[in-house]
């Protein structure tokens, strides 16, 4: 069964095909769900005349695949929300989205073979400012997920294994990005967060480092660049978390996020939670970097 976005219709369906690639593709109306759309082809145009309007775009893969998603609106650029492009399975799991009122990239993890949608919709200004600006919508395919985030990894049990470093997106308010990686003993950690930018005061997104008991070691409410230390005293499994910042609740960002960490044995210099009362407190030398989380 399938839930189509926008309605509570539940349509029980076959499909078999095969993915072509093609030249520049115009949509085909109406392509307003899942049983109706296009199969994608190399590059696609379309728009959305109204507000209820939905452009579907179907693709198979046969295996797991990073898919890169341009989209591209010309001159457009705006910071209102037009359009909401999302990746999603025949279930209508998100597995990666912009939301977005000008030109967007975006990559996300796909974890297994099968029928997947591109999707357009209008953004989350639409009820106010509908735009039925022309789009351009191409797809670029890797083999394999490593370095990319899948979903749905919004828990610590369907966590992404982490390495060095991950892209990623943040497609609703609800969702959350855990990555889980292991140390031996006790580590430095330094976390870089690059979302492109270095100049925004609003909270677009929380990062934080956490055991597994949920216990915070340190973390950035960021709505740009940031990097900030903290030391794990211990080893074990820790998580890296991404999720909806202090200001999310009105300004959700789907901007693509990159997350890179460094790992440097020892803890020397660098805070190390618990250390929130004097019982707990960091012994200290001559210099110290930590943050309030």
């Amino acid at each position: 069964m399938f839930k189509v976005l926008k309605t509570s219709r539940y349509i029980a369906y076959y499909l078999s095909a095969f993915l072509i690639c093609q030249s520049l593709h115009a949509e085909s109306e109406s392509n307003d769900n899942y049983v109706l759309a296009n199969e994608l082809g190399l590059s696609q145009s379309g728009n959305l005349p109204t507000v209820e309007d939905q452009d579907w775009y179907w693709f198979i893969v046969d295996s797991p695949t990073t898919i890169e998603v341009s989209f591209d609106v010309g001159n457009t650029s705006s910071s209102l929300a037009y359009w909401y492009v999302s990746v999603q399975d025949e279930l209508g799991n998100v597995y990666g989205a912009a939301d977005t009122g000008e030109n967007a990239v975006f990559s996300t993890g796909l974890p297994g073979a099968g029928t997947y949608y591109l999707v357009v919709e209008d953004g989350s200004f639409s009820d106010d400012y509908h735009n039925t600006d022309a789009y351009s919508l191409t797809a670029a395919f890797t083999p394999g997920v490593a370095g990319v985030e899948t979903e749905a990894n919004d828990t610590r049990a369907t966590a992404d294994e982490f390495g060095t470093e991950v892209t990623g997106t943040l497609y609703a308010v609800t969702d959350k990005d855990y990555y889980r990686f292991e140390i031996a003993g006790g580590t430095s950690l330094q976390v870089a967060f690059d979302v492109g930018n270095d100049y925004s005061s609003l909270g677009y997104w929380y990062v934080s480092v956490q055991d597994e008991l949920g216990n915070v070691y340190g973390a950035a409410d960021t709505g740009k660049n940031v990097v900030f230390n903290t030391g794990l005293p211990a080893a074990g499994t820790y998580y890296l978390v991404v999720e909806g910042g202090s200001d999310s609740g009105y300004s959700l960002n789907t901007d693509a996020y990159l997350l890179t960490a460094t790992f440097t044995p020892g803890v020397a210099g660098v805070e190390t939670e618990a250390n929130d009362t004097r019982a707990t407190a960091d012994e200290f030398g001559t210099e110290v970097t930590g943050t309030l989380y």
